[in-house]
Order: C-alpha cells, then structure tokens, then sequence
C-alpha cells in the first residue's frame, strides 16, 4: 500500500515472491527530497498571469486552502523530479492573511492526486518593523492589530458556537473565514509567519507567544542576527532562497549561504527552501551551497529531507527511510547534492514515476546533434 515494510542488511536477503527485484548495485538510495515552501503546482509561467492561481484578490483570505488548485500538467512536476525532490510546500502569496499551505507530493493526474496534507498551516505575511529613530526602540507595526482582531473574532466566534451547543440551539450564523482560522487560533495546527527583518522575526517571536500559537518562521533571511532568541525556543524554521543576496549592504557576502547553518547551531529546526518555482528543482544545489558553508553535508541533507518535515510535523511518515513511512525515494549515480549525481529512477508512494521532462528531451536533442557533427568530422 505505498509503504516501506521491511529495511534489512547483509546479503542473506530473502527476494522469495517477490514480483519486481531492482538492482540497484553501484548506486545511492535516497528519501525524496522536500522543498520547504515554493508554488509548484499553482504558478506555470511568471509572464503570463493566466497561468498563475498563486495570487489572490483582496488583503485577507483564511479560507482560500490551495490544495484544490495544484495544477495536474504543469511541465514544472517532471523537471523538479528529476533531481529528487518529490514534495513541496505549496503556499498562496498574496495579501495579509494568504490562505492554508498544503504539502503535495509530485505526481498524479488531477488535483486530489497531488495533495498529502491539505490545510497543513495558515500562510500570514507578518508586517514588517521600521527601524527606529537613534535612541528609541523598535515598535510594534500597525498592521498587528489588525491581526490581533482577526484571531479575537475567530476566539470569539468558538465561544458563541460553545454557547449555543450548550444550549441545544443550532449555530446558523456560520462565518467560512472565522470557521478556518478555528484550529489556529486555539493554537492546534501551526501558522506559517512570513518575515526575513531581524526586528520583524523579533516582533513575530514576541506576537506568537502572545498569541500561544506555534510559528514556522517563513524565510527568515536575517535569522543569522537573532539565531540566540529562536534557538532558544527551539524556533521551526524554513529559510531559503540560499542562492540570494544579502538583505542589507552592511551585511556578509556569504549572509545568505550561512543563514540555515547558524540558526542549527543555535538549536532551530531547520528547513530549507527554493521559494521560486521556476529553480524548483534546484533545491538539492542549493542545500549544497548550505553545507559547503558550514552546516555540512549530513545536516544540509537533514534540513531537505527528515529535518524539513520535522518543521512541518509531517516525519512520522515522509523524511527517511524508515519501515512503515511511505516509499518515495530514488536511486542516483552519486551523491545528488553535487552536479554528477543523477538521479537514475525515484518512486512516490510506492510507484516508480517517469523521470523525462521538457528539459530532458532538449538535453538529448541537441545532446545528439554535437555526436553527429562530431562523427561527420
């Protein structure tokens, strides 16, 4: 039923009725790979806004959930498997209160096929802190209030709803924004704070524990200036474009590349993440860049596999290797961090999947038109 049921070593393996035996000599068997946060699935062509459904109208939309938009065909699926990465975190992007994130898994035909978790955090975009004038200290941006009302109504709303239990009435006043953002504001399923300011993840830290709610810290680029306070709480973080440039002109060349390092260092949990569809598939590469830059390769591995579902809470089925999680791995020639190591066959949930896309046919079209002049010389 798509999952991993007996891991064992040696050579005393018994293959007795066994349908499909994989040789897989020579080669590396990974778990899939997962983007922490990206639109793969809702976001085709940046060009043409008829192929995109990432955004919104409006400031504030709790209900929009996105697992019913992931887009069957889109051409980005197949290219992004090519490298091993077999699950996003899919999120809307636009406005305040963005909308409920989704995990999705890269293949299927229609949307339900795509989504693993539906609804798995509210995306909120924190506003961002000014800094303050010379002697003064920072403050609290405007836009928090009216956060604040939002998650005091939806408080309020359950407790009319507990009243009118209590009192055998039906509840008709049914409000579908107040009625999603239920599970967050009680604190029972994660919020997703958007915010890259060492002061805005300073202001966001202090909101959450206001609130009593639990953050996933979203992007976080400036984490490296503040790691001491999220490590201390054992912050879930999911940080990323690695291959970016400083925030500030004043900040290290090298800010970016560090970034998912320190916050380990500091005791976060870390995830890493492309956040542009379009280098999807680029995820590996840039965990890469992560390692060579001090988190090392066993932890830049971790932070795109185990250690970002973990930030997620979704490790007790997807993440590694492990008998009873979902078979979604591949094999590669080497290690598939680095540019040689390709990735030769990938199964998701227990099926193996098509490895060919648009780039791939390109690759060998003119691949063999370089043999053939070759041969004429």
């Amino acid at each position: 039923d798509g999952k991993i049921i007996q891991i064992q070593e040696g050579d005393d393996f018994s293959f007795t009725n066994w349908p499909n035996i994989v040789d897989a000599k020579g080669q590396h068997l990974y778990p899939g790979f997962l983007n922490g946060c990206d639109k793969t699935g809702i976001f085709e062509v940046g060009s043409v806004s008829g192929s995109r459904d990432d955004r919104e109208t409006g400031k504030d939309h709790p209900d929009l959930s996105i697992a019913s938009a992931i887009h069957g065909d889109s051409w980005h699926h197949a290219v992004t498997r090519g490298n091993g990465v077999a699950y996003v975190l899919v999120r809307p992007a636009q406005g305040r209160i963005r909308g409920q994130a989704a995990l999705i898994q890269l293949d299927g035909e229609i949307s339900p096929d795509f989504v693993v978790v539906p609804d798995i955090a509210l995306h909120i975009a924190f506003p961002g802190v000014k800094n303050p004038k010379e002697g003064k200290s920072p403050e609290m941006p405007a836009g928090v209030d009216e956060l604040d009302d939002w998650f005091d109504r939806t408080l309020q709303y359950a407790n009319r709803q507990q009243e009118y239990k209590a009192a055998g009435r039906p509840f008709l006043n049914r409000d579908p924004r107040l009625e999603a953002m239920l599970p967050y504001a009680k604190g029972e399923k994660p919020v997703l704070l958007e915010t890259d300011g060492a002061l805005s993840l300073m202001a966001a830290r202090a909101w959450a524990s206001k609130r009593g709610i639990e953050p996933i810290y979203l992007g976080a680029q400036d984490g490296w200036k503040v790691a001491g306070y999220l490590g201390a709480d054992r912050a879930r973080v999911i940080t990323g474009p690695v291959h970016s440039l400083p925030r500030n002109d004043n900040d290290p060349y090298d800010s970016p590349f560090r970034n998912a390092s320190i916050l380990e260092a500091a005791g976060c949990k870390v995830g890493l993440r492309t956040n542009d569809p379009e280098v999807t598939r680029n995820l590996p590469f840039q965990a890469a860049t992560a390692a060579a830059e001090g988190l090392g390769k066993e932890a830049a591995l971790r932070a795109i596999t185990l250690g970002a579902a973990e930030v997620l809470g979704v490790d007790a089925f997807v993440g590694s290797l492990e008998v009873g999680k979902v078979a979604t791995f591949f094999l590669s020639e080497s290690d598939p961090l680095d540019f040689p190591g390709h990735v030769r066959r990938m199964w998701i949930g227990g099926g193996e999947v098509e490895l060919s896309s648009k780039q791939t046919e390109l690759r060998d079209r003119y691949g063999d038109r370089i043999e053939r002049a070759l041969k004429k010389d």
